[in-house]
């Protein structure tokens, strides 16, 4: 078994570089590995961020993910409701995800599925004939964008690559304790 990691990968070469968008993850990257920051980025990328709202909405925050999901405004073009403020609380992620393709589904007859992280597996939901519940695997190339919705829990809104439409729109959580990076990064 041939086993490998990035720490290896940087140790193969004389000279190495790089880039994330993750500074402040910088204390596990190589020893070799510095870190610049882009001065202003942070900045620019809020002002990007905020130039991009249509709308903003104060939630209640009462732990329970029906209510949530009940004030979401969610239109035709809406393809992702990415939790970053963990407001959808007090149920599994499946459930949370079949009420969600409800809401959706209400808003938008094209949307088939719900893309979202069961057991930390990205699976795909959906309705079928008698009005169950389907969960089961997601396969990207089987799927078309246009007709999903995707659910990123609070656990699952750094690093997960989901490929979403170039029109898509997607409603963003905040809550009071959530850092700027958290929400760059979702």
């Amino acid at each position: 078994t041939i086993n490998s990691n990035s720490f290896d990968i940087v140790d193969m070469f004389k000279t190495a570089h790089g880039f994330t968008g993750t500074p402040w993850n910088s204390g596990t990257f190589h020893e070799r590995l510095g870190c610049e920051d882009a001065v202003g980025t942070d900045g620019e990328s809020f002002n990007n961020l905020m130039q991009k709202v249509d709308d903003i909405r104060s939630l209640e925050r009462d732990g329970n993910y029906r209510g949530v999901i009940d004030d979401l405004s969610i239109n035709e073009s809406t393809r992702a409701l990415i939790d970053c403020g963990a407001l959808l609380r007090g149920a599994s992620n499946d459930v949370i995800a079949e009420a969600l393709l409800e809401k959706v589904q209400s808003k938008n007859g094209a949307i088939t599925s719900i893309v979202f992280y069961h057991h930390n597996k990205q699976t795909l939901g959906y309705f079928n004939e008698d009005g169950s519940f389907i969960i089961g695997d997601y396969k990207k190339d089987e799927v078309d964008p246009n007709s999903r919705f995707t659910f990123y829990d609070q656990a699952h809104t750094v690093g997960s690559d989901i490929h979403q439409t170039e029109t898509a729109k997607a409603i963003l959580t905040v809550a009071e304790n959530v850092k700027q990076r958290d929400m760059f990064q979702a």
